[in-house]
């Protein structure tokens, strides 16, 4: 059977989203309402792989999820890296991050550290 680099793109995305989501979902920096729902915050740029595919992953994932709630916001790829990192400089909360790790997750990487310890349990 031969693979395709899309398909390989979305079975990557869903892994990490999979992942970053257990994590926060085990007293993960997310807010909690009133209601016992906690809101996890997931930024990603545009184009990748792109709300069209995110979509029905987060739908899946809060049907499996009822009292979590996740918060995507796609920003466009040249404010990206800038607006993550001045966030993030900031304190503020993102609980799930799209990142390309050969070009800049060392710059970040102090913020990272707590998601790569989920990913290994």
């Amino acid at each position: 059977m031969k693979i395709t680099r899309p398909a390989t793109m979305l079975a990557a995305t869903a892994g990490v989203l999979a992942l970053s989501l257990a994590g926060c979902s085990n007293g993960g920096s997310g807010g909690e309402s009133t209601d016992g729902t906690t809101t996890i915050n997931y930024w990603s740029w545009d184009g990748a792989p792109g709300e069209a595919i995110v979509t029905p992953m987060i739908e899946a994932f809060e049907d499996a999820n009822p009292d979590i709630k996740v918060e995507y916001t796609e920003i466009p790829q040249g404010d990206y890296k800038t607006k993550v990192a001045q966030s993030l400089g900031a304190g503020e909360d993102i609980d799930v991050l799209g990142v390309q790790p050969s070009a800049w997750a060392g710059e970040i990487e102090d913020y990272l550290l707590p998601r790569v310890r989920v990913a290994r349990r």
